[in-house]
């Protein structure tokens, strides 16, 4: 029985959000809403899902994770060692938003990187994704990675300079100097967190 619900509804699913042609409407309104109507029936089940009306410009919009990256739950910690600890917060907590695929700030986030600096490993294009990493406003000017110092540049737009580019969905990169550069860092993952 509940495998036949949930078949029922999937498929009642599939239809209210697809977009038909008038003609394939009024084949679908003669033959497979009325086999829909009599297995709902059959199962003694009423359904109250709101349809969109068939051949209307309406949509049904669904809440899916656009650019799901299950491998990258970071832990408590970076390496290598960045000694400004409100960035590696800022730089922990976006990647956290990335991996539960939370809504974030900026349109531009996720959208593919194309490595057209040739910085990163040479991969097909939608290999990398890249996000915005906010900073706050007291994060320190200079800073270090490992044993490198780092001047953070000047902000010239709303995003500020600074990203996080997601390979493959597991490797994470941060580029403190606007794509000039770029550290493969270990997120210290735990993995289904």
């Amino acid at each position: 029985m509940k495998r036949k619900t949930y078949l029922l509804l999937s498929v009642l699913f599939y239809f209210s959000s697809s977009s038909f042609s008038q003609e394939k409407d009024k084949k679908f309104e003669n033959s497979s809403l009325k086999q829909l109507s009599q297995i709902s029936e059959n199962l003694k089940i009423q359904i109250d899902i709101p349809l969109p009306q068939l051949g209307t410009d309406n949509e049904v919009t669904r809440e899916t994770c656009k650019y799901p990256n299950e491998n990258i739950y970071p832990g408590k910690s970076l390496t290598p060692i960045i000694s400004d600890q409100r960035r590696v917060n800022a730089i922990l907590d976006l990647i956290s938003k990335i991996a539960k695929c939370e809504q974030l700030p900026y349109k531009e986030d996720g959208q593919i990187f194309k490595n057209k600096e040739g910085k990163l490993p040479p991969k097909e294009n939608g290999y990398y994704r890249e996000y915005t990493l906010i900073l706050p406003k007291d994060s320190q000017q200079q800073f270090y990675i490992g044993e490198t110092q780092y001047t953070a540049l000047p902000s010239l737009s709303e995003r500020g300079p600074e990203r996080i580019v997601i390979g493959g969905g597991t490797y994470v990169y941060y580029t403190p100097t606007h794509y000039a550069s770029f550290i493969l860092l270990d997120i210290g993952k735990t993995y289904g967190k």
